[in-house]
């Protein structure tokens, strides 16, 4: 391997960590932005102190949190995966389990408050994590369940006979 393409590569996955942070951004910077639109378009003689006070504003402002949660959950999985020179579907594996172990301790915090935005997070990114697995042509992982496949054999035992 030449020294150019050996220096790529470290570049690149030195890029997944920042990468990953960058769908962060993305999905917040989605939230504040729909919040805005959500504003702009409250009649003036209902905005209070800054804030709108129509009826239907509260719901706009949560639609905002769960589309913004699953675009930047599908971003923080799907940025460091198309980054990756090798392992794509392992980094995307990883930011997964990642990105879902912080929006479990935000829902933790923040209990009923952040459970739509929550489920939106955990879809967003499943669905980046199975466009991965789909784009590199692999199958899903492998059946982790305690049923028999055809053969009479556990899942796990199936993958180490050798055919």
């Amino acid at each position: 391997m030449s020294n150019d393409k050996r220096h790529m590569n470290t570049l690149r996955w030195l890029l997944i960590v920042p990468l990953g942070m960058a769908g962060l951004a993305v999905g917040i910077l989605t939230i504040l932005f729909l919040q805005s639109v959500a504003m702009w378009f409250c009649p003036a003689e209902l905005v209070i102190s800054g804030a709108c006070a129509a009826s239907w504003h509260s719901a706009a402002e949560k639609v905002a949190m769960c589309v913004g949660s699953a675009i930047g959950a599908a971003a923080v999985v799907f940025l460091p995966s198309l980054t990756a020179p090798r392992s794509r579907q392992l980094v995307a594996v990883v930011a997964y389990c990642l990105g879902a172990a912080c929006a479990i301790s935000l829902l933790v915090v923040g209990g009923a408050l952040f459970l739509l935005p929550f489920s939106s997070a955990i879809a967003g990114g499943a669905l980046a994590l199975w466009r991965v697995f789909v784009k590199q042509g692999a199958k899903m992982p492998p059946n982790l369940s305690i049923e028999l496949t055809s053969d009479g054999l556990f899942p796990l035992d199936a993958a180490h006979v050798k055919r």
